[in-house]
């Protein structure tokens, strides 16, 4: 090989076909839990042999960006290697060539990407209770170039007090989700009977039928109950305003074997920064509650115009006049921003239809003491028909709004042209880049024909 023109049947010949086979990942996440969203993995890639007798080996180039490789790897003449160290969530795309015995090296053969679908985030679980269903929710991203395929699920496990390892506990499917779509998924355990109380961790991992296609999540801790007695099982995350109200919602157990007394009530508990201790705030009739019901009850709690902004938490107990009659729940976070803003009303959405756009509108009242800042925006989400959680679709600027005035706004929504026909819901708040400024406005149902 070495006239040009035998480099140049060389350079033509090499690397007939160069793939990705897959990825595989470091045996130390396969049986631990993790706390970070960055994670190590392994890629094997895998070519035809050229021919050539004097054929002396290939190397592999890699980068981040198509066309810039900035690190190369002389794997000799072997048809595979495997490169670990990689990052998975980042794009890498390959390219190999050949070269003989005399030093001459081939061109590029065709670029590989590579980019693993990954899962960043889970959400709290609630009311999780020894021999009753909770429900797991990931947030899956499809980082990779093309749809996944018919058999991708996203499969869960957990590990508890006592248990030895993590348990794989369910999946639920992801197929078709296309290249660079994010998806809310969930699955609903049936927490074992005999399963002891305490803290547990839940984490998820994408698989096809023969392999992992993901790196594992990170882990989520929640709480697992004794689901007998009476019990407050389950609180739910607010925001609220200072010098506004906001409502706190609890779900209430009687696992007892009589209905609960007449006097029966939740009461609310809250903490904040610079309080001293915890302050009864309030409290829900749960009257009657049969034996074996469980029951939802709500407080509307009016934050002191002169709390400090922050990190608030609550919880709640069962009580009759005289005595508690349930242990404490777990805590929930409140986050009390300034009140710098409120979604007062949000418009009946009509002719909305899958793959056009649609208009949202909002009035956002100032109720700050100044205009609103140059980042203020009114930020929509949406949920319908198939959808796992709620959606982020969009915002509008409410910038310079004044101090005690009211406008209308509104945010043209492109429905996807797959959405499914149905009765879908929207909703709105006021943001700065930072921070939420107002709370949650009330929620509009709308037809997607």
């Amino acid at each position: 090989m070495s006239s040009n023109s035998t480099l140049s049947q060389f350079r033509k010949a090499v690397l007939s076909c160069f793939h990705v086979f897959g990825f595989i990942f470091l045996l130390t996440l396969i049986f631990t839990f993790h706390t970070t969203t960055i994670y190590s993995a392994q890629v094997t890639l895998a070519w035809d042999p050229n021919n050539e007798s004097d054929l002396a080996g290939y190397k592999i180039y890699y980068g981040n960006s198509s066309g810039d490789y900035d690190t190369n790897i002389d794997v000799g003449n072997q048809t595979s290697y495997t490169i670990s160290g990689l990052v998975d969530g980042n794009a890498y795309y390959f390219v190999a060539t050949a070269y003989d015995t005399s030093g001459n090296e081939s061109g590029y053969s065709e670029e590989e990407f590579y980019n693993a679908p990954v899962i960043p985030s889970l959400w709290p679980v609630k009311g999780a209770m020894s021999g009753q269903s909770c429900k797991l929710w990931a947030k899956f991203k499809n980082t990779s170039s093309s749809a996944l395929p018919s058999d991708a699920k996203v499969r869960f496990w957990v590990n508890g007090p006592g248990w030895s390892g993590s348990h794989w506990v369910g999946e639920t499917s992801v197929a078709g989700l296309r290249a660079g779509g994010t998806i809310w998924c969930s699955y609903d355990w049936d927490v074992p009977s005999d399963a002891p109380a305490g803290t547990y961790k839940y984490l998820a991992q994408v698989w096809t039928t023969s392999k992992a296609v993901s790196p594992w999540s990170a882990s989520m801790d929640f709480s697992v109950i004794d689901s007998s007695g009476i019990r407050v099982v389950s609180l739910w995350p607010v925001t609220g305003a200072t010098g506004q109200s906001s409502r706190f919602w609890a779900q209430a157990n009687n696992n007892d074997s009589s209905s609960l007394p007449s006097d029966a009530k939740v009461r609310f508990w809250v903490t904040g920064p610079s309080w001293s201790g915890s302050h009864w705030v309030g409290e829900a009739s749960v009257a009657g509650l049969k034996a074996g019901k469980p029951k939802w009850c709500s407080y509307d709690w009016n934050i002191p115009s002169d709390a400090p902004v922050g990190t608030y938490a609550y919880w709640a107990q069962v009580r009759t006049t005289s005595k508690a009659i349930s242990p404490w729940s777990a805590g929930e976070y409140i986050s009390v921003t300034g009140g710098k803003a409120q979604v007062v009303y949000l418009g009946p959405v009509t002719g909305a239809l899958s793959g056009q756009s649609s208009s949202f509108w909002v009035d956002v009242e100032n109720t700050s003491s100044s205009a609103l800042p140059s980042d203020a925006k009114v930020r929509f989400w949406v949920t319908g028909p198939g959808w796992s959680g709620s959606h982020w679709v969009g915002e509008t600027s409410v910038a310079g709004l004044a101090a005690g005035g009211t406008q209308s706004y509104s945010y043209d929504w492109l429905i996807p042209s797959d959405a499914q026909a149905g009765t879908y819901r929207y909703w709105a708040q006021v943001w700065t880049t930072s921070e939420a400024v107002s709370t949650w406005s009330t929620r509009e149902d709308f037809s997607v024909q």
